[in-house]
């Protein structure tokens, strides 16, 4: 009997590794839709905006998307707990923030070189334009991108303190964790 606990807890345990590594979606998984929810943590951005940073944001974008929809798909089949599918989801739209900002910064880049062509006579106005309406684009994407974030962290935050009150209620959370929670959500709801 003792054997059998023993194998059955090793077999859990090299399912849940197995299900934290970036695996690829089974077959039975769901589509994920173009429009995805929307990124690494919170005000980090690539260092240099440059085209490989960008690039490698759309790729971690990607897996994250993938990874999102079959953490939905495990919370679905009862594997997942629905807090991890959801943490997952909100890292989609940390990484779509990010990759937002960081075309900003490169369109922004683009633009003031464009900008200081334009000023030495090198290129024409209509170069100029569609470089400075490239970079009012990629801006709009961009506060698009932080409103999403801030919407979508402020609802995980509400969630989260409902979950701490609830549990607190039936003698499993601490008071502190509730304290910990209403903060959290005080300083979201002070940023805006």
């Amino acid at each position: 009997m003792r054997r059998a606990g023993l194998l059955l807890a090793v077999f859990l345990r090299g399912v849940s590794v197995s299900t934290a590594q970036d695996v690829p979606l089974p077959r039975t998984a769901p589509p994920l839709a173009p429009e995805a929810a929307p990124s690494v943590a919170p005000g980090a951005a690539p260092e240099a905006a440059s085209e490989a940073g960008v690039q490698q944001l759309a790729g971690e974008l990607e897996r994250a998307k993938r990874k999102a929809a079959y953490g939905n798909w495990l919370y679905t089949e009862g594997v997942l707990a629905k807090s991890e599918a959801e943490q997952q989801t909100l890292l989609v739209v940390r990484l779509k923030r990010d990759l937002e900002d960081a075309r900003w910064r490169l369109a922004k880049q683009e633009a003031e070189a464009q900008q200081k062509r334009f000023e030495n006579h090198e290129i024409g106005r209509d170069a100029n334009d569609q470089a400075q309406a490239a970079l009012a684009a990629a801006a709009a994407n961009a506060n698009a991108a932080l409103v999403e974030w801030k919407r979508a962290a402020l609802e995980a935050a509400l969630l989260n303190l409902k979950r701490q009150q609830r549990l607190y209620t039936e003698g499993v959370a601490a008071k502190s964790d509730v304290r910990r929670a209403e903060d959290a959500v005080a300083a979201l709801q002070g940023q805006d």
